[in-house]
């Protein structure tokens, strides 16, 4: 195994012991994730209660379904919003933040009702939406000077934590990587 920590110890990625920078972008990087009070997960494994999973891979904004209206997380849902396919995964972007919600529920306004905003260390504002309690996930994408995209599958727990576990993500990819993609020796 690989790990990535921070200096201070708040975090660690492991990271398979096969990784290699030009991994393809269809099969995603799984990294296991230990933060202060949550268990330690191994690569590949399904998370468990206050874990989260995070995926790692070469931006190819070619195969990504961006919507680039300029509208509201939630007036998107509403406009684009297909009950023939209730699972597909949407994104929205524009200057770089994209952010990601998930078609579930017909019931669009009840579950998208609670967002978060903040910006993380390397500047970017990252915006999620938390869903009602009857959606046990939400899904967040974001960019890192367009080099990866990173997803974030969280337990609705740890949402009050988000800030500090985006801060360490980036301040580990930039640590690791080039503008490449390629790990720093």
């Amino acid at each position: 195994m690989k790990q990535l920590h921070t200096t201070d110890g708040r975090a660690t990625f492991t990271l398979p012991s096969n990784y290699l920078y030009n991994d393809s972008s269809e099969d995603m990087i799984t990294f296991a994730f230990h933060y202060p009070g949550m268990q330690s997960i191994a690569p590949g494994k399904i998370h468990a209660e206050d874990q989260i999973r995070i995926y790692l891979r070469p931006l190819d904004s070619n195969n990504l379904p961006w919507i680039t209206a300029p509208a509201s997380l939630r007036d998107n849902a509403l406009q684009h919003f297909d009950p023939d396919h209730p699972g597909r995964v949407y994104q929205t972007g524009q200057q770089g933040l994209y952010r990601t919600y998930q078609q579930g529920d017909p019931d669009i306004p009840r579950l998208l009702r609670t967002t978060y905003s903040f910006q993380a260390a390397d500047g970017q504002t990252v915006t999620i939406t938390d869903p009602a309690p009857i959606a046990a996930m939400y899904r967040a994408h974001r960019t890192i000077k367009d080099r990866f995209v990173v997803e974030y599958t969280i337990v609705k727990s740890v949402g009050r934590n988000f800030r500090e576990i985006d801060d360490v993500v980036t301040s580990l990819i930039n640590q690791h990587t080039t503008t490449r993609g390629v790990p720093k020796e």
